[in-house]
Formats: C-alpha cells, sequence, structure tokens
C-alpha cells in the first residue's frame, strides 16, 4: 500500500477565509438543531423512547457544536469545564453518532473489564478524543471490513513503566484497537506531530491526534500508540480515576 504523506509547515494558523465561513454557518445549522430538540424534549414524556432520541439528538449537537468551536482556532488552548464523567456513557455517545456511517462489514465490539469508570474530565473534550480514535481506527480498515475493539481497564501507574509523564496513581486505561494493515514505524513515530496526515489533502488537517493527545495530557493522563505492520494498531489512553 503507497503511503501519501502530508505534512503542512508548522504555522499556528486557522482555517482559512472559507473553511471558517463554513464553520460558522455549520454553527448556526446545529443551533437551529438544538432549539428544535429542546422544544421536541418540552413537548414529549420525559425519560419516553422518543425523549430519548430527541435527547440524543441534542447531545450530539451539543458535542459536534464543541468540536467545530475548537476548530475555528485548532491550535488554541480549550477552555476545560471539568465534572465527573462516565466513560462508558461516553463511548456509547460516540457509537451512537458513528452507527450512521460505520460500514456493514466492520464488527464492533467494547471489552470492559472496569469496576467504576467515572473520571474527572470536560465531557466534550474527551468526547472529540474518542471520536478522533474510533474514526481513524474504521478508516485504518480499508475496504469497510474488520474489528474494532474498545477495551477498557485499571491499571496502576507501577504497572506501566512506559508512561512516566503520568504521577503514579490508579488509571482508567482505555484502548481503540483496529484490525487494520497497521503502520509502519517510520509513520508511528510522527503520527502526533501537527499537520502530519497519511490521509489524502480533502480528509483532514493533520491535527486530531495532536489535539487528542494534548486534551490527554491536560487531564494528567498519556496517549501512546503501537502497531505492527499487518497486525493492526492499538491506541492506548491512560485517564486518572477520581479519588
Amino acid at each position: 500500500m503507497d503511503i501519501n504523506i502530508s505534512q503542512k509547515p508548522a504555522q499556528p494558523g486557522a482555517p482559512n477565509f472559507f473553511e471558517s465561513g463554513l464553520i460558522h454557518d455549520l454553527n448556526k445549522v446545529l443551533t437551529i438543531i438544538l432549539a428544535n430538540a429542546d422544544m421536541l424534549m418540552d413537548d414529549l414524556p420525559i425519560f419516553g423512547q422518543e425523549w430519548v432520541r430527541a435527547k440524543r439528538i441534542q447531545t450530539s449537537a451539543m458535542r459536534a457544536s464543541d468540536i467545530l468551536d475548537q476548530a475555528i482556532n485548532p491550535l488554541r488552548k480549550p477552555r476545560q469545564s471539568l465534572a465527573c464523567v462516565s466513560i462508558l456513557t461516553l463511548i456509547q455517545e460516540v457509537l451512537e453518532v458513528l452507527q450512521s456511517i460505520l460500514p456493514a462489514g466492520i464488527e464492533v465490539h467494547v471489552d470492559s473489564r472496569i469496576t467504576r469508570d467515572k473520571i474527572l474530565a470536560d465531557a466534550a473534550q474527551i468526547f472529540e478524543v474518542l471520536m478522533n480514535l474510533l474514526i481513524n481506527a474504521v478508516q485504518a480498515m480499508e475496504g469497510g471490513e474488520g474489528r474494532l475493539t474498545v477495551g477498557l481497564d485499571e491499571v496502576a501507574l507501577r504497572d506501566r513503566p512506559d508512561n512516566p509523564k503520568c504521577p503514579s496513581s490508579n488509571y482508567l486505561c482505555l484502548e481503540v484497537r483496529d484490525s487494520g494493515p497497521g503502520i509502519p514505524q517510520r509513520v508511528l513515530d510522527l503520527i502526533f506531530e501537527p499537520y502530519f496526515s497519511t490521509k489524502e489533502k480533502d480528509r483532514g488537517l493533520g491535527l486530531g491526534l495532536t489535539l487528542a493527545r494534548r486534551i490527554v495530557e491536560e487531564h494528567g493522563g498519556s496517549i501512546t500508540a503501537e502497531s505492527q505492520p499487518g497486525d493492526g494498531t492499538v491506541f492506548r489512553v491512560l485517564l486518572p480515576y477520581v479519588d
């Protein structure tokens, strides 16, 4: 497989004029969607099936708005709104958003071995990290076929000496694993660099993993990637538990 590597100049600029205008237009559309979702929820029996569907629309639109806000200035340090967050709930939300675009040939599995799932986090930012990793995993599986596994486990730092950036504590370990062709080492060494991408030029700015790493590290965690050509790729995220 030929790999098209594009590395844009390290310029801390926002999207161009056309892209910025498009982002603002999309935000207007999302505002209308949110307003209608709110009205639907007001008119429906709370926690009924239709109310839950409207709630999902509202949640997805709010997440999308947060992502667009970050896209306006991708290298700006994002504001954090920390709260006690369920990682299982966030994973479910991301999978619901991806359900409509997920190729039929890709199997998704969630392998949870945790006894607690609460972390102190900005839900919108961790949602963005999850969305980024899952979309990358889906795109890595050629032909729209393969297996995507989201794993959750509990680890103590002493069990993970490969993550020296994290202070000593107990961590939630999130793994996103795909069954794609894998990533060569020369590419793996660069994937967290700004503006680095192996995708076509019209499929991204090469900032997704850079932002993911920054968000995770600002939450007191770490993110690493492992891959062997022909044997898929796994991204591993450590996030501290709420004490």
